[in-house]
């Protein structure tokens, strides 16, 4: 059993270092993949997003420098801010050819083109309108409100139409110098894109579902969040105003949980795109992985301790022989032609043990044999060296001797006698056994 014991540790041993080696890594591989694929993905959705910006960007260029739209504009609006009838044809039917290529982009859903100089009307992606029938007006205040020196900037805002629900709009703003000179804003152009319009560009990042997106203006406003989570929750505010690095991933415990939280630079407008997403859930496939790994440590064990037990009982088979051999041979049991193969080296060596061991023992035998042969050769050598009749004669004169002197009955006679009677008894036993009875009678 300490054998078994042994081999399987030293088979096991191997085993587990090298299924604990490969799941450590691989949970380091995975990790590191994880977290370059949802930063990549993350870079990817803004490259999408900045190209909705790059466009938006390129269009309000195009307004900006329209020498038609400056001309009509220039040409027909008064100097008291009001429109002849002719002229307002006119001019909407200029405008009109000009917000085709704002509207020509899915994810504007409207637009607005506002002059300094004529604050009573309003370009919009449906004509010319009076500023004080717009149902939507919030974004003028944010003109209005904001200091000459910020010439562009975003904002979330909710937006009502007449028996609609309220809708959220991610509204871009940008300060053009119409009719007036380069550098010094007169009027604003405001583009507004559906906040849907992100949530199916986005709705492709893998994890989508587990994910909390965030994209934050130059200021760390919120222009887009899927979630109600504010995401001061997970990103520190100073560090993030002074983010200047173009992707940055970093792990953070938030409670009880970590979360890979990855930030990346828009090219445009100063937008920062941060995604929010559990580690429980990118590592999840790492179940996958401590699976296979259980399962493999698992079939290794059951191989590793059933060739532990092929292996010791093949060795311990012959031990367990040569036990045996010795038992018998103490119980005085015949071990000449016991049978033992010689299939490997191990037991081999046993065999040649065992055989030793029985070669010993015969020869062990035959010499014990041999000692009681020539005991038995150096007593009848003695017993032949002795005439028995001369002796009897000798001992028959004296014991008549005796009698012609002391008489029938006297001590000598009868030690004669007695003497005579042993010596017979030594001399004339053929077998080398006798009774108990009978050797006790002679002493």
């Amino acid at each position: 059993m300490r054998n078994l014991i042994v081999i399987t540790a030293l088979v096991l041993l191997p085993v587990v270092i090298l299924s604990s080696l490969y799941y450590y890594n691989s949970i380091n591989y995975i990790r590191e993949q994880e977290i370059k694929t949802d930063i990549k993905y993350l870079s990817l959705a803004g490259q999408s997003i900045d190209t909705v910006l790059n466009d938006i960007t390129y269009v309000i260029s195009l307004l900006e420098f329209d020498s038609f739209m400056n001309e009509a504009i220039e040409g027909l609006i008064e100097d008291s801010g009001n429109i002849s009838p002719t002229k307002y044809i006119y001019l909407n039917s200029v405008w009109g050819n000009t917000s085709r290529a704002l509207m020509s982009k899915p994810y504007i859903s409207s637009a607005y083109f506002y002059i300094d100089r004529n604050p009573q009307f309003v370009f919009t992606t449906q004509g010319i309108s009076k500023t004080e029938d717009l149902t939507d007006k919030s974004w003028l205040d944010s003109y209005v409100g904001k200091p000459d020196d910020i010439f562009y900037w975003s904002e979330l805002r909710k937006f009502s139409d007449t028996g609609h629900e309220d809708k959220n709009i991610i509204s871009i703003f940008r300060k053009v110098p119409i009719l007036s000179n380069i550098g010094e804003a007169k009027g604003v152009v405001v583009v507004n894109i559906n906040q849907n319009y992100f949530d199916s560009l986005l709705s492709n990042i893998p994890d989508i579902e587990n994910k909390k997106l965030y994209i934050l203006d130059d200021r760390s406003n919120i222009i887009y969040q899927n979630s109600n989570d504010p995401y001061e929750m997970y990103v520190d505010v100073n560090q993030l105003s002074s983010f200047q690095e173009k992707e940055k991933p970093e792990i953070k415990k938030v409670g009880n949980n970590n979360f890979l939280i990855s930030i990346t630079q828009s090219g445009y407008y100063g937008w920062k795109y941060i995604s929010v997403i559990p580690m429980d859930t990118l590592m999840g496939k790492l179940a996958y992985v401590k699976r296979i790994s259980f399962q493999v440590m698992l079939v290794s064990l059951l191989i590793s301790i059933l060739l532990s037990f092929i292996y010791a009982y093949e060795n311990y088979r012959p031990v367990k022989t040569l036990i045996e051999v010795i038992s018998q041979h103490e119980q005085g049991k015949d071990i000449s032609n016991i049978n033992f193969k010689r299939n490997n080296e191990y037991k081999y060596i046993i065999y040649n043990v065992i055989n030793n061991f029985i070669e010993k023992n015969e020869i062990k035998k035959k010499l014990t044999e041999e000692k009681l042969l020539q005991k038995e050769t150096q007593l009848y050598a003695l017993q032949s060296q002795i005439n028995p009749h001369l002796l009897y004669n000798v001992l028959d004169t004296i014991n008549w001797e005796a009698i012609n002197l002391l008489g029938v009955d006297n001590n000598i006679s009868k030690t004669i006698i007695n003497l005579a009677d042993n010596l017979r008894y030594i001399t004339n036993q053929s077998n080398n056994l006798v009774s108990f009875a009978e050797d006790l009678k002679h002493l």
